[in-house]
């Protein structure tokens, strides 16, 4: 009969696995913290960071409320997409 202050083989994790797990857990949390804003720099139009966007979104705003058409102006198409 086995002791069960022993754990089983299975219950064991090597030192590789672990440190397997531990790289994959570091490329996930860089995947969703530094990915992003990478990312929506480099395919929004150029938008690099929060300022800019706004800036972006308040000219092509203001540009777009008075014309009275439905149609996005080229500067919103750009912020929008």
């Amino acid at each position: 009969m086995p002791s069960p202050s022993v754990p089983s083989r299975s219950a064991t994790v090597s030192g590789r696995a672990l440190a397997t797990l531990v790289a994959v857990a570091a490329v996930l949390i860089a995947a969703f913290v530094v990915a992003p804003p990478w990312l929506a720099a480099s395919s929004s139009g150029g938008f690099a960071d929060r300022r800019q966007l706004t800036e972006a979104v308040r000219k092509a705003f203001v540009e777009y409320w008075p014309s009275g058409s439905r149609d996005y102006s080229p500067d919103l198409r750009t912020v929008v997409e």
